[in-house]
């Protein structure tokens, strides 16, 4: 959190380009630095592989800023009540 708050000017998920002074490390690095090992291995990957559905490898460490400023402007993820099939199912029953 502290990371986001000190680059909170440059931070604007709606203008990524603001932190492309900041990319300079792929997202393991910059993880492994900033929280260590264990933190990035079972908890951040994870969260990150399934919410994007990419490998930390692919992303970057700007990439992690923008996305945990988004989260902390109030953005929550959210899903279907019945699972992420209800919107297809409801469509084809009504046609």
């Amino acid at each position: 959190l502290w990371e986001t708050w000190r680059h909170r000017r440059h931070l604007d998920p709606m203008q990524p380009q603001r932190a492309a002074h900041l990319d300079g490390d792929d997202l393991p690095t910059y993880l492994r630095r900033i929280v260590g090992d264990e933190a990035l291995e079972y908890l951040i990957s994870p969260a990150l592989s399934s919410t994007f559905d990419s490998d930390p490898e692919d992303l970057s460490g700007a990439f992690c800023l923008l996305a945990l400023s988004f989260v902390q402007s109030g953005f929550r993820l959210q899903s279907f009540r019945s699972g992420t099939g209800a919107l297809t199912r409801t469509l084809a029953a009504r046609l």
